[in-house]
C-alpha cells in the first residue's frame, strides 16, 4: 500500500514550493497528503482498477494532481516535481524540520548567507551572523541554536513518528511480493521508545533472495552494507540505517523476543532459562545440552517455558 509513500512526497514536493514562494499549491499538496494518509482505500490498487477517474473521485484530489499521482503510480516519479527538486537543494528543505524556521525565514537565509543545510545555519548562527538579518535578531539566532542540537540528536536517534512511517513503508512493500508469510518490525521501535537508532525488520518467507532483492533494491537505498543469504542491511536517504532479516518460522517468535528485548532484558531472561537448564537463544527455547526445541514459533509461547506470563515490548 502505497498511500504513506505518496502522502510523504506530498508533503516534500509541498514544502519545494513553499520555499520557491509558490501561491495556494502548498496547502493544497498537504490537504491532499492527508487525505491519501487517512483513506483506507489503497491508493495504488484504485489506480490499477479505475485509472485517474478513480484517483479523482477522492477528495482533494483535482485533474492536474491526478495525473501526477497517475505519472507516480506508474513510474515512480513525476517530471514536473523532478524539476522543483533540482531548483531546491534536499538539504534546504531539511530545516523545514527545524524550530523557528518557515520557508520565508529558509528563503532569505538561502538568499543573504547562501546557507545550504544545517551545518552552514549551525556554523553562522555560532558567529553570530543570523542576528544581522531583518526579521531574526540575538533571540532567533539563541533559539535556532537549541534547535539545531535537538535537530542533531533526532538525526542520530529518529524520532518515533519518523520511524514508524518508515518501518511500514518498508513492510508494505515487502508484503507485495509472494511468499512472504510474516513480517513486522522489531527493536527500540517495537518497544516504542521516543527515539529510534536504527529499524529492524524480521521476516519469515519461502523466498528469501526473492525479498532480499526487494530490499536492497528500494529506490530510497542510498547505499547497500550487507546482502547476504538469510540478512541485509541498507542506508536509507536521509541515512536511516534498517536491516532485514529472514528467519524460520520455528524461530519467528524467539528471534522477535531478542531482536526486541533490551540487553539487560535479554540477559535476564538467558539466565533464567540456566536456572532451568533450557538454553535460549533467536533460534528458540532448546532442553539443556540437546537441541530439541520446546518454544520459538510464538513470542508468548517462550516466556510460557521459562514461567513467565508475555511481556509486552
Amino acid at each position: 500500500m502505497k498511500n504513506r509513500e505518496l502522502a510523504r512526497e506530498l508533503r516534500k514536493i509541498a514544502d519545494i514550493m513553499e520555499i520557491r514562494k509558490v501561491r495556494w499549491k502548498p496547502e493544497a499538496y498537504r490537504a491532499a497528503a492527508r487525505r491519501i494518509e487517512n483513506t483506507d482505500t489503497d491508493i495504488e490498487k484504485l489506480y490499477k482498477k479505475s485509472g485517474k477517474k478513480g484517483l479523482r473521485k477522492l477528495p482533494s484530489i483535482g485533474k492536474r494532481l491526478a495525473e501526477h499521482l497517475a505519472e507516480y503510480l506508474g513510474t515512480g516519479k513525476v517530471r514536473k516535481w523532478e524539476k522543483l527538486r533540482k531548483r531546491v537543494p534536499e538539504e534546504l528543505t531539511e530545516l523545514m524540520k527545524i524550530g523557528g524556521l518557515g520557508p520565508s525565514k529558509i528563503r532569505e537565509l538561502s538568499a543573504e548567507l547562501d546557507i545550504r543545510d544545517a551545518g552552514d545555519l549551525r556554523e553562522a548562527a555560532e558567529h553570530g551572523k543570523l542576528r544581522e538579518l531583518e526579521g531574526f535578531g540575538k533571540k532567533t539566532e539563541a533559539n535556532i541554536l537549541r534547535s539545531l542540537r535537538r535537530y542533531g540528536k533526532g538525526r542520530e536517534r529518529m524520532l518515533i513518528k519518523e520511524a514508524w512511517e518508515t518501518a511500514h513503508e518498508i513492510i508494505a512493500r515487502l508484503e507485495e511480493n509472494a511468499g512472504v508469510e510474516k513480517i513486522a518490525y522489531a527493536g527500540s521501535l517495537r518497544r516504542m521508545k521516543e527515539t529510534v537508532g536504527d529499524i529492524d525488520i524480521l521476516a519469515v518467507t519461502t523466498h528469501p533472495s526473492k525479498i532480499l532483492d526487494a530490499f536492497t533494491g528500494m529506490k530510497d537505498v542510498s547505499d547497500v552494507l550487507l546482502r547476504g543469504e538469510t540478512r541485509s542491511t541498507v542506508i536509507l536517504r536521509g541515512s536511516v540505517q534498517t536491516d532485514l532479516r529472514i528467519v524460520g518460522a520455528d524461530s519467528y517468535g524467539s528471534a522477535m523476543l531478542y531482536f526486541t528485548g533490551s540487553r539487560d532484558h535479554n540477559i535476564r531472561l538467558r539466565k533464567i532459562a540456566m536456572e532451568k537448564d533450557l538454553k535460549l537463544s533467536e533460534y528458540g527455547l532448546f532442553e539443556g545440552s540437546s537441541d530439541k526445541r520446546i518454544a520459538g514459533r510464538e513470542e508468548a509461547d517462550v516466556y510460557q517455558k521459562l514461567g513467565l506470563a508475555w511481556i509486552p515490548p
